[in-house]
């Protein structure tokens, strides 16, 4: 059988678009496959080189095909090694890789920071003390929601990824914007209210309301402390200027309370999102109370390594200072509502 030759032309057309069609179907995952092999480079350019190009193709759509683990996966298993000096050296890496790759790193720091937090019930308890300081009385019944908190106070480390991702001021101690040698694992210090604020915002988080705050460190005791009232205890549970050499330590290295909550009591004081007022408790709602709706100062509970005295450590006790203030003694951790 013959054919004319508008016929062979048309066939010959189709055929070409056709593995026009085919070569752009396989071209992508080729490309996918190539890129996510390059990743394991020993290499770092050649690996952020490979990232940036998985990540100009998009993390939707990447697949995990045997060892060729997409930049998502990869990058998520190279962070979550327990080397702190590894950790640092991936966001480093991955926040090199502009605005998608510092994205990226956002959302893998996020994920992890909220396996390390601990979920607080909801509850009530009495605020304050009757016997204490004059702003924490009266002691009063305040009733809360759940949410959850973070079981360590924000280390230098974990500062480190936010400034990396988002080129937020380091603290002023830091010399050449990097961390004090040794000191990756100690909570950061000399933060403002501000800088604390703007990490928790760029985690989809928040500050703890004083309520919040008093709630999770007493953690359903009713003592002075949340281990008691047997003040010999203290430094089980907390670095206080009897055993801190009257610097910050590490985070983690004491006893938590019941709830699985460590340095609620020393080590640093930590910003509270609320206004400071010594009078608020005599007008305070009951439930989830969110404090002032002005002021001057902030509130900051759990007082420092070098506090003036012991008694100043109790779960009711309060601090305050203005938002801008840079204290040597002075951090934070966040909190997550439960949707």
């Amino acid at each position: 059988m013959k054919f004319s030759l508008p016929f062979k032309l048309g066939i010959a057309v189709i055929a070409v678009f056709g593995l026009l069609i085919l070569g752009m179907m396989l071209w992508k995952p080729m490309r996918v496959r190539y890129y996510s092999y390059r990743l394991h480079s020993g290499n770092i350019k050649t690996r952020q080189y490979a990232a940036k190009e998985l990540l100009r193709l998009g993390t939707g759509e990447l697949t995990n095909e045997g060892t060729n683990r997409p930049v998502l996966i990869y990058y998520t298993d190279r962070y979550n090694s327990k080397g702190v000096k590894k950790r640092i050296a991936v966001v480093e890496e991955l926040c090199d890789c502009g605005d998608r790759g510092k994205e990226l790193m956002r959302d893998i720091f996020r994920t992890c920071r909220i396996k390390a937090q601990v979920r607080v019930p909801a509850g009530n308890f009495v605020m304050g003390s009757s016997k204490g300081e004059s702003n924490e009385r009266p002691a009063h019944k305040v009733t809360l929601s759940a949410f959850h908190m973070d079981k360590y106070e924000v280390t230098n480390e974990k500062f480190h990824t936010f400034v990396k991702a988002t080129g937020h001021n380091t603290p002023p101690h830091w010399k050449s914007g990097e961390i004090p040698k040794g000191l990756e694992l100690h909570p950061v210090v000399t933060v403002t209210w501000d800088d604390a604020k703007a990490y928790a915002d760029w985690l989809g988080m928040r500050l703890p309301m004083e309520a919040e705050w008093e709630y999770a460190c007493r953690a359903g005791s009713t003592t002075m402390f949340c281990f008691g009232d047997n003040i010999s205890k203290l430094g089980k549970y907390a670095w206080c200027n009897k055993n801190s050499g009257h610097i910050p330590q590490p985070v983690g290295r004491k006893q938590p309370n019941k709830w699985g909550l460590y340095d609620m009591h020393g080590n640093v004081w930590e910003w509270c999102n609320d206004w400071y007022s010594g009078s608020y408790y005599r007008t305070s709602p009951e439930n989830d109370p969110q404090g002032p709706p002005r002021g001057s100062y902030h509130v900051h509970r759990g007082n420092k390594f070098a506090g003036f005295k012991l008694l100043d450590y109790r779960s009711a006790y309060r601090g305050w200072d203005p938002a801008s203030y840079r204290g040597r003694g002075l951090g934070f951790r966040c909190v997550r509502d439960i949707k």
